[in-house]
């Protein structure tokens, strides 16, 4: 709910994600299962990511929403035919689990802009261990730009001494939100 609520969108029946990434990991289950089950979106299943079979699948079943890794976006991009009408359907396209460069989604909202979708690349950042995604960036943000924290996450930069850093500064990010985990089976901290 942090992460649906936190998205200036209404997924409704007319919207269909595209699950391509592993359930086995928390972005494949949370953001491209639970998410698609938590509204009334269809979940279109992809056990196995590849550009041609991704760019027929988005044609055919006119795929609103994407979840991807920036190696899937590589490869989309490389696809033959991933232009105009065929992707024109596409409104939402999140992308987590490495860091997505500002030359791969400068081009991928290029493409996007020229297809007529309304999708850009949204960078995301998440952790297992706070169920996922927590930092998402806008449709309007800056390209290269992490994002803020979603609804109901609290986040610092903190440096070496646990107090905050000066703007621009590197630090640690900590995050606090209703779903942290508890903690790891076996250790007391």
């Amino acid at each position: 709910d942090n992460l649906l609520s936190s998205i200036p969108y209404n997924f409704d029946s007319k919207d269909k994600m595209l699950v391509t990434l592993p359930m086995f990991h928390g972005f494949g289950l949370i953001v491209g299962v639970h998410a698609s089950l938590s509204t009334d979106m269809s979940a279109v299943l992809m056990p196995r990511f590849d550009g041609k079979s991704a760019l027929k699948t988005i044609k055919k079943d006119k795929v609103t929403t994407v979840i991807a890794i920036p190696r899937m976006l590589t490869k989309l991009l490389a696809t033959k035919g991933f232009e105009g009408e065929s992707v024109s359907s596409l409104a939402n396209v999140f992308v987590g689990g490495d860091t997505l460069s500002k030359s791969l989604a400068t081009q991928f909202n290029l493409r996007m802009e020229r297809a007529g979708a309304t999708a850009v690349a949204q960078q995301g950042y998440g952790l297992t261990e706070i169920g996922s995604v927590c930092v998402l960036a806008s449709k309007d943000a800056e390209v290269g730009a992490i994002g803020r924290t979603i609804n109901n996450v609290e986040g610092l930069i903190i440096g070496d001494d646990g107090g905050p850093v000066d703007d621009g500064q590197k630090g640690e990010l900590v995050l606090y939100s209703n779903q942290n985990m508890l903690g790891y089976i076996g250790s007391d901290e």
